[in-house]
């Protein structure tokens, strides 16, 4: 910008006079922010839960992701089982004793990991999502 009397180049961010001649830079800056409005009653602030109340909150969600866990390990083996047994009876009628032992392990194993993964994210969605305790909310 340009001083206002002899018109030199002057940078307004450092300085507060014209070095040229001497005269006051005028400010031209951005209006003073409005006030600040006033903070809103104690009342309405949201309530939080005493410690007990989250230690039951806990132990709920650690009993609903261990039954859950428990749960979904047995009805993904259960269901797994029954495809496996109705696909093998498809694929091979005439079995022998042990011909697919190694393939029911892994597929009971497997079965239950991610039946149990799946029911503890599910229980853990469960009690998250609706707790024993809730907080106040306005």
């Amino acid at each position: 910008m340009n001083c206002q009397s002899c018109n030199t180049r002057i940078d307004y961010y450092y300085l507060t006079n014209c070095p040229h001649c001497g005269c006051a830079i005028e400010a031209t800056g951005p209006l003073p922010l409005p006030p600040l409005p006033e903070p809103p009653p104690l009342e309405s602030f949201r309530k939080r839960l005493t410690w007990k109340q989250r230690v039951v909150n806990f132990g709920y969600l650690i009993f609903s992701a261990s039954s859950f866990m428990i749960a979904g390990a047995v009805v993904v083996w259960v269901v797994a089982g029954f495809a496996m047994n109705v696909l093998i009876d498809l694929l091979d009628p005439v079995q022998t004793a042990g011909e697919y032992c190694g393939f029911g392990m892994a597929l009971g194993f497997l079965s239950l990991v991610a039946g149990g993964f799946l029911g503890t994210i599910g229980g853990s969605v469960l009690a998250v999502k609706r707790p024993i305790f809730k907080a106040d909310s306005h």
